[in-house]
C-alpha cells in the first residue's frame, strides 16, 4: 500500500461577511424564551415547505415557504419520534399520538385538513406500534422503516421492516425476517434508486439468530426480493458496520472470518452475482475500524487506523492495489484523526489535526492541494495544540457552513466558506457568555436552518441567507461620536453599485437578532455615504450593522461597530407642522427654556443629515416655540429636522436632541396634482401595512413601483384604510396615490 505526504498551505483569516442572521421565528414577543418558541431538534423539507419538531410539544408543525405561516399538527400531546413529508401539505409521522395509548403508532397528517389526521393501525392488528426504528426512507413510492410490531402471525413482539402506503394508509410488515420476540433488529438503511419506477432496492444492516450475525441484506419492498445480501462470515459473525451505498457501488466494514480484524470492503451492485473485494489489510496488528466513506473526484475516501500511525485519511480506486494512505500530518505518530467528511463544490472538507496548526478545517481540492483555515489564530504558534475543532459540516451549494472555536471570546460558533472565492466568513457571535455550538440542519427558502443556543441552555432555529453577494462591500466605516438619542456614520462606497443601505441597531446583549430597536435612515440610496439613526436611549450601549443592498437583493452586512449613546437632552414635545404654502411652513414646539441653542434645518427629500448641504439654516431664540421656515420652492419635498443642543458635565461638552424627520411637500398651482399639505403616507418605514392620511380627495387606485420603475402591487381604496405590503421584500419603493378626478401624488417609501 503506499502512502503520500501531502504539502499545505496554512491560512489566517479576517472575518467580513454579508450573512444576514436570523431567528427562524422572529415574531414572537420574546425571542429568547423557549417558552415561546419551541427547541426545534428534527427538520425535513417537502417540495417547497418546512417541517419541524419541537423539543416540548414534540408535534409537527409546518412553515410554508416565502410567507413562513405556520401550522401545528393539530394535537398539542402528539409526541413525534420522526416523521417525512410526503407533499407539501402531508407527513407520516411516528410517536405517541393519544395520551390515552402508552404505546407509539403510525400517524398520518394533513395540514390542509386536519381532520384528515389519523392512526395508521399496523396491519391485522390494533393501533399498537412500539417504535425501535432508525429513520424512514422512501423507495417505489412507498416509505420505509424498522418497528417493533406486534406480530399476529405467532403473538410475539419483534422489530422488523415494515412499509407504509401513504395513498391507502395502511402498513405491512415487508418480511418478518426473524420470527420470535427478539427480532431482527435491523438498521442504517440505504436506498438505491432504480433506473426505472419500481425498482429502488433497499439495503440495510440485520442482526439475526439473536444478535449472533450481523451481515448486509438488501429489499424490494417484498417478501421474496427481502434476503440477505453479502454474508461475509458464513456460519460466523461479519459484524457489518459503516455500510454506504454510493451510485451502484457498496461499501462497508467487516470481519471475513480470516483472523485479519475488521477493514474495508467494496462490493459492485451491478454484478450478478455479489463478490466482497478487500481494500486492503490496512492495520496488520488488528482492526483498521474503516469508517466515513464519501466519493470525490471520481475516487472513494474514508479514514482508518493502520495501528501504527493513528488514524489517517485513505483513497481507492475499489481494489487493494490502489487504496494508499494520505498523510496529512507527516509530523504526528498518532495519525491527523480525520473527521466530517463532506464534499462540497469541488472540494472535499474535513477536520483534522496538522501540527502547530493544532486541529482545524481542511480543504482539499481535486487536483490534491490541500489548505488549512487557521480558526484558532489565539493559540497558535505560541500554543501549537490550538485547536479550531471544526464540526457539524454542511454543504449548502455556495457556501460549506462548519461550527468552529476561535479560542478566544467567541467560543464554538457558526462559519462559512465562500466556494467562489474559498474565504472564510464568520457568521454570527449568537451566544455572547460563551459558545453557541450551531447545529446546520437544512436549506429552505434560499436560506441555510441551524440551530444554537444563544444562552447555552436553550436551543433555538436560526436562518442564514444562502445566496452570494454580488456587488462589493464598503469601507471605511465611522461611527461619530454618538449624541444621546442619535448616531451618525459614514462610509466609502467603492464605486459599487447600491440599491439602498440600512443601519440596523441592537441592544449588546441581542446581538443581531430579532427586530432592531432603531432602523435608521432606510431611505440611503445608491451614491451615499453616510446615514444616521434615530430613537435611541441616552447613556446606552448599542451593536450597530450596516447593510448594503444590490440590485439582485442580495446584500452584505458589516458589523457590529459597539456605540454608547450620551446623556439626552430633553425631547422637543407636540412638534407639528401647520400652514404649509407654496414657500413657507410653520413649525411648533410645546417645551421651552430647555436648550442652549436651538436650530431648524431644512434638507431637499432624502438628503443625509449633516452629511449633506442643508438648503436652509435657522437659529431660533430658546425661548420661543414657533418658527415660519421661508425661503422654500413650490411643490417641492423638504425633510425637516429641530435641533436641541444642551450643556452637559461642562460648558464646552455638548449633546443634541435631533427631534426626527419631518416631511413636507410644498403647495403649488398646478391643476394635475391635488393638495399635498395635509398628505402623508404612515408609518415609513413600512414593516407590513400602511395608511394613507389625507382629506378631501377620492381615491381611486394605489400603485406601488419598486427603484427600476417596475409596477408591483395595485391597490384599491378600503374601508379600514389599511392596505398590507408584506409580501413585498426590503427596499425602497415609490407609493402613487391617483384620484377619480385624475390627479396624482408620489410617495417613497421603505419596506423593513
Amino acid at each position: 500500500m503506499k502512502k503520500i505526504t501531502l504539502t499545505l498551505l496554512l491560512l489566517a483569516v479576517t472575518f467580513l461577511t454579508n450573512a444576514q442572521v436570523d431567528l427562524l421565528l422572529p415574531d414572537n414577543p420574546d425571542a429568547f424564551s423557549s417558552a415561546s418558541i419551541p427547541n426545534i431538534n428534527k427538520y425535513k423539507t417537502g417540495p417547497n415547505n418546512l417541517f419541524y419538531t419541537g423539543t416540548s410539544s414534540r408535534s409537527v408543525v409546518r412553515m410554508e415557504s416565502n410567507t413562513r405561516n405556520r401550522t401545528s399538527s393539530g394535537v398539542t400531546n402528539y409526541f413525534i419520534l420522526e416523521f417525512i413529508p410526503i407533499s407539501d401539505s402531508e407527513v407520516i409521522a411516528y410517536g405517541n399520538a393519544t395520551v390515552a395509548n402508552g404505546d407509539n403508532d403510525l400517524i398520518y397528517i394533513d395540514f390542509n385538513n386536519l381532520s384528515n389526521n389519523q392512526i395508521i393501525a399496523p396491519q391485522n392488528s390494533g393501533p399498537d406500534v412500539n417504535i425501535g426504528g432508525t429513520g424512514m426512507v422512501s423507495a417505489n413510492g412507498l416509505i420505509y422503516l424498522f418497528l417493533v410490531v406486534r406480530n399476529t402471525t405467532d403473538g410475539f413482539i419483534g422489530r422488523e421492516l415494515v412499509s407504509i402506503d401513504p395513498i391507502t394508509k395502511t402498513m405491512s410488515v415487508v418480511k418478518d425476517i426473524t420470527p420470535g420476540s427478539f427480532g431482527t433488529t435491523p438498521f442504517r438503511l440505504q436506498v438505491q434508486p432504480g433506473s426505472t419506477p419500481g425498482t429502488d432496492r433497499i439495503f440495510f444492516i440485520a442482526e439475526t439468530n439473536n444478535a449472533s450475525e450481523r451481515e448486509v441484506w438488501v429489499s424490494d419492498g417484498t417478501d421474496a426480493g427481502t434476503f440477505k445480501y453479502v454474508d461475509m462470515a458464513g456460519a460466523g459473525n461479519g459484524n457489518v458496520t459503516d455500510l454506504t451505498v454510493i451510485g451502484t457501488d457498496m461499501y462497508f466494514s467487516a470481519f471475513n472470518g480470516d483472523g485479519n480484524g475488521r477493514e474495508a470492503w467494496y462490493v459492485d451492485t451491478t454484478a450478478p452475482t455479489p463478490t466482497p473485494v478487500n481494500l486492503g489489510n490496512l492495520n496488520a496488528l488488528g482492526n483498521s475500524d474503516p469508517r466515513d466513506y464519501v466519493r470525490f473526484n471520481g475516487k472513494t475516501y474514508f479514514t482508518a487506523d493502520d495501528g501504527v500511525n493513528g488514524r489517517e485519511l485513505y483513497v481507492t480506486e475499489n481494489t487493494a492495489a490502489t487504496t494508499m494512505r494520505l498523510n496529512i500530518d507527516p509530523t504526528s505518530t498518532v495519525g491527523s484523526n480525520p473527521t466530517e467528511l463532506t464534499v462540497s463544490g469541488n472540494n472535499l472538507f474535513f477536520a483534522a489535526r496538522r501540527g502547530a496548526a493544532g486541529r482545524e478545517l481542511i480543504r482539499m481540492s481535486a487536483t490534491g492541494s490541500i489548505v488549512s483555515y487557521n480558526i484558532n489564530q489565539s493559540e497558535a504558534p505560541n500554543f501549537p495544540d490550538g485547536n479550531g475543532d471544526p464540526v457539524s459540516l454542511f454543504d449548502a451549494g455556495d457556501y460549506l457552513y462548519f461550527t468552529a472555536d476561535d479560542g478566544a471570546t467567541l467560543g464554538y460558533e457558526p462559519y462559512r466558506i465562500d466556494l467562489n472565492t474559498n474565504a472564510m466568513e464568520f457568521l454570527a457571535d449568537i451566544s455572547a457568555n460563551g459558545s453557541s455550538s450551531p447545529k446546520f440542519r437544512t436549506v429552505f427558502d434560499g436560506d441555510v436552518v441551524f440551530t444554537a443556543r444563544h444562552d447555552q441552555i436553550d436551543e433555538e432555529a436560526y436562518t442564514v441567507n444562502n445566496i452570494p453577494f454580488n456587488c462589493g462591500s464598503v469601507t471605511n466605516i465611522l461611527i461619530d461620536s454618538p449624541g444621546g438619542d442619535w448616531m451618525f456614520m459614514n462610509w466609502n462606497n467603492n464605486g459599487n453599485s447600491f440599491t439602498n443601505h440600512i443601519i440596523d441597531i441592537f441592544p449588546t446583549n441581542q446581538n443581531a437578532f430579532g427586530a432592531p430597536v432603531s432602523s435608521g435612515n432606510n431611505e440611503i440610496i445608491n451614491g451615499t455615504e453616510s446615514g444616521y439613526a434615530f430613537g435611541l436611549n441616552s447613556n446606552t450601549n448599542y451593536n450597530v450593522y450596516l447593510k448594503s443592498y444590490c440590485t439582485d437583493g442580495t446584500f452584505t452586512r458589516q458589523g457590529p461597530f459597539s456605540i454608547t449613546t450620551r446623556n439626552n437632552c430633553p425631547p422637543f414635545n407636540n412638534v407639528s407642522i401647520n400652514n404649509i404654502t407654496s414657500t413657507t411652513a410653520d413649525l411648533s414646539w410645546s417645551n421651552t427654556g430647555l436648550y442652549a441653542a436651538i436650530e431648524i434645518l431644512v434638507y431637499n427629500e432624502d438628503a443625509a443629515i449633516f452629511e449633506d448641504s442643508a438648503v436652509s439654516t435657522f437659529g431660533v431664540t430658546t425661548s420661543n416655540n414657533t418658527f415660519t421656515i421661508t425661503g422654500l420652492d413650490p411643490n417641492t419635498a423638504y425633510d425637516i429636522y429641530i435641533v436641541g443642543t444642551c450643556a452637559t458635565t461642562t460648558p464646552s461638552s455638548f449633546t443634541n436632541f435631533i427631534f426626527g424627520k419631518q416631511q413636507i411637500v410644498t403647495a403649488t398651482l398646478s391643476n394635475n396634482t391635488f393638495e399635498t399639505s395635509n398628505t402623508a403616507i404612515y408609518p415609513n418605514p413600512v414593516k407590513n401595512s400602511f395608511s394613507v392620511k389625507s382629506s378631501n380627495i377620492d381615491l381611486e387606485k394605489i400603485e406601488i413601483y419598486d427603484v427600476l420603475g417596475k409596477l408591483v402591487n395595485n391597490l384599491k381604496p378600503n374601508g379600514n384604510n389599511i392596505y398590507n405590503i408584506s409580501d413585498l421584500k426590503q427596499g425602497l419603493y415609490f407609493v402613487k396615490l391617483n384620484t377619480k378626478s385624475g390627479k396624482t401624488l408620489t410617495r417613497k417609501i421603505i419596506k423593513e
